[in-house]
């Protein structure tokens, strides 16, 4: 402290940015900003690609809309009660065996400590 009084900085070369360095950072954040941007209208026009691709489906071919509900809809079913099961599974009975092996683990723990700390006392 009394040296950065005295005005003795010492620098660590971890310090010193070197010029190729910010020249290379600023290039990498004009490239990933760029990158974004096409990404994001790539995302955005296959979004409005799909709306407007159901909504054709539903005003102009209703009798196509219900033969692919025929087909897609089951799918759709079944993928959420798949997911709807994995979430119950994981929250009522796989994080019970996790916790009760996890209190078993600690109450192993507690005893082990318990057991060494008596041994210490007795010598």
């Amino acid at each position: 402290m009394l040296d950065y009084y005295q005005g003795k900085y010492y620098k660590k070369k971890q310090d010193f940015i070197s010029s190729s360095s910010v020249l290379q950072k600023s290039f990498h954040y004009s490239g990933y900003q760029v990158g974004y941007l096409a990404y994001g209208f790539i995302v955005i026009n296959y979004f409005m690609f799909i709306i407007c691709l159901v909504f054709k489906l539903l005003f102009i071919h209703p009798l196509l809309t219900k033969i692919l509900l025929k087909i897609i809809a089951p799918m759709i079913i079944l993928f959420a009660l798949k997911h709807i099961i994995v979430y119950c599974l994981t929250k009522y009975f796989f994080l019970r065996i996790i916790r009760s092996n996890r209190n078993l683990r600690q109450n192993i723990e507690h005893d082990n400590k318990n057991e060494r700390n008596n041994y210490t006392e007795r010598q």
